[in-house]
């Protein structure tokens, strides 16, 4: 929409974001690993309150399932970022 000269000025922004925090208190043992959180606010104009679309749960899936590996993979490997 914006990218093909559309107007930003009813474009709605909705808050994302995510948080790593460790699995539990440290101990003589360690943390074993970490608790990932994350959240998003999709404004999704196919459903209603009582009927979500086939079509919008697999971009939900997806969106979260990628989100979820790049935060993995940037974890495992923080040099590596954008690639």
């Amino acid at each position: 929409m914006i990218l093909n000269g559309g107007s930003p000025e009813n474009l709605p922004i909705l808050p994302s974001g995510f948080s790593i925090l460790p699995d539990g208190p440290k101990g003589n043992e360690g943390s074993t690993g970490s608790l990932v959180t994350m959240a998003f606010q999709i404004l999704d104009t196919a459903s209603s309150a009582t009927y979500i679309s086939p079509d919008s749960v697999a971009t939900t899936f997806k969106l979260v399932m990628e989100t979820a590996e790049c935060i993995k993979a940037a974890m495992l490997n923080p040099l590596n970022l954008g690639t």
